[in-house]
């Protein structure tokens, strides 16, 4: 009897633990958080200009600039376009191609 008692307080406080959890990082998430939203009205599209620096498969150093209102755009954009320069949209086979998204996701800044 003993032993399920432990059993079931332990389980109760595992329940509770998790609960706080769950609760604890659903309140943070920032989708509920409307106070750091900008109203719909008001524009916040301030762009940056980002540059990437690249090696081509022989070594070869070329830079993509994009301008994009966040890193991670510019940062998608950037390696869309390497992808694209050093395939020159043609298959380029299997190993190859994994070396070139090597290359294309791990620019230089």
């Amino acid at each position: 009897m003993k032993k399920l008692m432990k059993i079931t307080v332990v389980l109760a406080l595992n329940f509770l633990a998790l609960s706080f959890t769950v609760t604890h990082h659903y309140s943070d998430s920032p989708q509920l958080k409307s106070s750091s939203r900008a109203p719909a009205s008001v524009s916040v599209s301030s762009k940056k200009s980002w540059a990437f620096q690249y090696k081509d498969l022989t070594k070869k150093p070329f830079q993509i600039k994009k301008e994009a209102s966040s890193y991670e755009e510019a940062y998608k954009s950037a390696s869309r376009e390497c992808f694209q320069q050093l395939t020159g949209g043609k298959y380029p086979g299997e190993e190859k191609g994994l070396d070139i998204i090597d290359i294309c996701a791990n620019p230089k800044i």
